[in-house]
């Protein structure tokens, strides 16, 4: 940001960045607002001595309700029908605090009831709420999605070219090169509401007798001060509200009505106070209202994965995590005997390690025995698969308004492969190395056109890998030619009119990891490690698997990918012959389409191993 001249009577201050620095910004303070908010809710719950399970509860969906909100309210009619019909979630365009505010409080007065909390609950949120937002407003600012008027103050904001303001001001005809106009720094009107409201708030907070009353006086000073300072945000820069009526726009008429709603329930729930108040105990919560409320929570979550943006959904999880964490070391103490838990918790691995009893162990004499040896593998992959490209005509894709244009891609594709390579066994470790070379062919065709675009990959990775009972690391690198367009790349074009959102490069790397044992139940994750080839869009997949006891080279496993779920098993009849077979498949929603998309990947692959030796 630098600070120009734009007249001899104002001074502007000048947002002269990119919309993708922009969009940073605004996830940074978004991530900024809800980190101060679930600290500032904690330290109150644990104040409040509020049960643990029930305050992390309420705060988790209570989150995702409140950013479901944000979303929800920039529905049309058109966009609820395709929801209906197609049960699935249109692309969001932009965010409205108002709507977050709603369902998020509406979520949280129900669960309180529900957990049986106390009104006194609510009156944590009537400081906190108000800090956050003038938290998260100052990345709109940096960003430029929530734009004022044109003004000549000498506390007005430019913005250059490329950022939202500078859109509307180019479409209307009032700039041409250079910055936008000046215009009212809006985001700092808000967040000096929001100060403002939560100092008024610590101020009244041993006036008011009835509990509850603070969040009513927050949220009504709020809205009706927001309502106010709303004459000073241009129209255009709604995602909704923006229209007029009767000289007034919508979401003035709607923040005034529900500040005047909000004060108006305070004034009769102070009048009618009894003197006298019954307040319950607090109760702990049962293990079905835990289950039902944390299950629930989860499979929404899971089920907007996609539709929630990567920064709404790190919210999220940062929450949604330990709260299934505390969730179950509650349910786990409640329903077991302290003498005995730790050998229930044994009981859970029981049959594994049971299973793993069933295959003798083998030594290191045994003709059997895991040893050195050379190896060579061949394979074959294939599938088809969707994505979308889009543009942001202007806005943020993730900010409070954005107008973006999509495109649909069908993909297919076919891969080879060989590979070489050596084993060394050195006690209870291996390493491997060796060098796998890829070639393949991929089609790329636009939806609803007949523009079909080709591409030939190929590719030479030379990796080590070194492995343990309990541990494994490997790394590689890809050399040649080769694409992807996976279905987790939020393909963002500079183009309104582009025909291809695959990406290419010469140079790649890949990695793996794995803790557990391979015999009995380990978690694993690769990065551009898959065999033919992880191109074009198994770049990166996380797995649990299990060999059930069997030697080394044999596991079944699950997980997830680029491209979906997938299952993979691992077989070794003898110890001269390895067959590998992999196989992915989801269902998506592509923006536009009223007819759901299947993914579906194999791969398939068997490794030769020869000159065995003893151990080096």
């Amino acid at each position: 940001m630098e600070i120009n001249l734009i007249n001899p009577a104002q001074v502007s201050a000048t947002f002269d960045h990119s919309p993708t620095l922009g969009g940073w910004y605004f996830d940074v303070f978004y991530l900024l607002a809800f980190t101060f908010l679930t600290c500032w809710l904690l330290f109150e719950g644990k104040k409040r001595a509020y049960p643990w399970v029930s305050w992390l509860l309420i705060l988790t969906a209570s989150r995702l309700a409140f950013i479901v909100g944000t979303k929800l309210i920039t529905f049309n009619l058109s966009d609820w029908l395709y929801l209906l019909q197609n049960l699935a979630f249109p692309p969001a365009q932009g965010k409205v605090i108002l709507g977050g505010l709603i369902l998020g409080l509406l979520t949280f007065i129900g669960l309180v009831r529900l957990f049986r909390l106390d009104w006194g609950s609510l009156d944590t949120l009537a400081i906190v709420v108000p800090l956050s937002i003038a938290i998260q407003r100052m990345g709109c600012l940096l960003a430029g999605c929530c734009f004022g008027t044109p003004t000549e103050m000498p506390w007005g904001v430019t913005y250059s070219a490329g950022n939202l303001p500078h859109y509307h001001h180019f479409m209307q005809g009032w700039v041409e090169s250079g910055p936008s106009l000046s215009i009212h720094p809006f985001p700092i009107y808000e967040a000096l509401n929001g100060l403002t409201v939560a100092l008024l708030v610590w101020l009244f907070r041993s006036k008011l007798r009835s509990k509850g009353n603070l969040l009513l006086l927050s949220l009504g000073l709020w809205a009706i001060i927001r309502g106010g300072i709303e004459a000073f945000r241009d129209p255009a820069s709604h995602a909704f509200g923006g229209e007029i009526f009767w000289g007034i726009k919508l979401m003035q008429w709607l923040l005034v009505g529900f500040g005047i709603l909000f004060l108006g329930v305070l004034v009769l729930r102070e009048l009618a106070l009894k003197k006298k108040i019954n307040q319950r105990p607090i109760q702990e919560p049962s293990t079905i209202l835990i289950a039902s409320v944390l299950l629930s929570t989860v499979i929404l979550t899971w089920i907007g994965r996609s539709w929630l943006s990567p920064t709404e959904l790190l919210v999220m999880n940062l929450l949604l995590f330990p709260c299934m964490g505390v969730c179950g070391y509650y349910l786990f103490q409640k329903h077991t005997q302290a003498q005995m838990r730790w050998a229930l918790l044994c009981l859970t691995f029981i049959p594994v390690f049971l299973m793993s009893q069933t295959w003798k162990e083998v030594s290191a004499n045994d003709s059997i025995a895991p040893q050195s040896y050379d190896f060579v593998k061949i394979g074959y992959g294939g599938g088809n698969f969707y994505n979308y490209g889009k543009y942001l005509t202007s806005g943020l894709p993730d900010g409070c308004s954005s107008n973006l244009r999509y495109q649909n891609f069908e993909y297919s594709y076919w891969n080879t492969g060989l590979g070489v390579g050596r084993v060394k066994q050195k006690k209870d470790n291996w390493l491997t190395y060796g060098a796998n070379l890829g070639y393949g062919k991929f089609t790329e065709s636009m939806v609803d056109s007949t523009i079909v675009n080709s591409f030939q990959s190929f590719n030479v990775q030379p990796y080590v890998l070194w492995e343990s009972e309990w541990f494994a690391t490997g790394v590689g690198m890809h050399f040649g030619k080769f694409h992807w367009s996976d279905v987790s790349t939020k393909n963002e074009q500079t183009s309104p009119y582009f025909t291809s959102i695959t990406n290419k490069a010469g140079i790649y790397p890949s990695a793996y990891a794995r803790i557990g044992k391979e015999r009995i139940l380990f978690v694993d994750y690769q990065f551009s490690n898959v065999f033919p080839s992880p191109f074009p869009g198994l770049r990166s997949q996380f797995g649990i698997g299990s060999g059930f006891g069997l030697p080394r080279g044999n596991y079944l496993k699950f997980g997830v990918n680029n491209l979906g779920e997938f299952l993979e098993i691992k077989a070794s009849p003898n110890e001269k012959i390895q067959f590998n077979g992999m196989y992915s498949w989801r269902t998506n929603q592509l923006p536009g389409m009223m007819e759901q998309t299947k993914n579906s990947q194999f791969l398939l692959s068997i490794q030769y191993q020869f000159n065995h030796r003893g151990r080096d």
